[in-house]
């Protein structure tokens, strides 16, 4: 008797993406050594906002900043979040919303998964509760923020707060950080760097704010969703139903981090030497390491 899948936001994507990607990850629990760099940049910047909602003094989260990254390979990331931070802190040193609760984790059940997550804020503004959801783009167009009005993530999550705390969720309030393109000049240092980076945050519309309504029309779809994906999920683990999708392999102009696994056909020295067992959904785990990864 299979028990009770747990699902997130993330496990839910792999299985959807490719059912090998979710087995290497929440089967047989394996990460990769190598850590991906754009996704550490968005861990870090999400704790420093977190930090800076819970009235942090700037300067201890710019210590956090520079305790995060190795100098001598991520100097860039330093400066850039270095600024961003500082600009952040002047320009919205006022808020427009209240504060609720930060880093909410939430369980919902029904018969056939249990569903877990963790939202970055839940915010009251004009009386009315919202998500407050960080995000990192490279790039923020009409496309992108077309994207975030299907972001099946936050309303899976917006129908978990509801049922936790009781209170209707009006919207998600999408707060956005544009990375920078800028590059270091010859012979620049490296607080000439962060000054350029303080000018561009400072000039530029790189901080963007999105307000999206919740429909609780489409939170129904989503359990139905749900239930059918935690159904295919335990006639996987039953039958061993785990195939490829050559499909996304290559997702997002990079490969995936289990690509050298299925090209070597599982092969054991990859695993042992490029892998290491990590327990699922350890996102959702308190005292994460924050030592540098780079």
């Amino acid at each position: 008797m299979i028990n009770k899948p747990i699902i997130t936001y993330s496990s839910n994507r792999a299985f959807k993406d490719c059912r090998k990607k979710y087995k290497l990850r929440y089967v047989d629990q394996l990460v990769s050594i190598t850590k991906d760099q754009t996704m550490y940049f968005g861990t870090v910047t999400h704790k420093c906002l977190e930090m800076f909602y819970k009235n942090i003094p700037l300067e201890k989260i710019l210590e956090h900043i520079q305790k995060s990254f190795k100098p001598e390979f991520q100097s860039k990331e330093i400066c850039m979040l270095t600024a961003i931070m500082k600009v952040y802190h002047k320009k919205y040193s006022f808020n427009e919303f209240e504060v609720i609760a930060l880093e909410e984790k939430f369980e919902y059940e029904t018969k056939d998964f249990i569903l877990k997550g963790k939202v970055d804020g839940i915010v009251k503004l004009d009386g009315k509760y919202y998500i407050l959801e960080h995000k990192t783009a490279s790039r923020i167009d009409a496309g992108y923020i077309d994207r975030l009005t299907i972001d099946e993530q936050i309303h899976i999550y917006a129908m978990c707060i509801q049922e936790k705390l009781g209170v209707k969720i009006e919207g998600i309030i999408y707060n956005i950080i544009e990375k920078s393109q800028i590059r270091l000049k010859k012979n620049e240092t490296l607080e000439e760097f962060t000054d350029r980076f303080i000018k561009e945050y400072t000039e530029k519309d790189l901080f963007h704010r999105q307000h999206i309504p919740i429909y609780n029309e489409s939170l129904a779809l989503l359990v139905k969703d749900l239930n059918s994906t935690a159904y295919c999920i335990k006639e996987a683990i039953e039958k061993d139903l785990f195939y490829k999708n050559p499909s996304f392999c290559f997702n997002y102009n990079k490969p995936c981090p289990y690509f050298n696994i299925c090209r070597s056909n599982d092969n054991s020295l990859i695993i042992e030497n490029e892998y290491e067992r990590v327990i699922p959904h350890e996102e959702l785990e308190e005292n994460l390491s924050t030592e540098p990864v780079f």
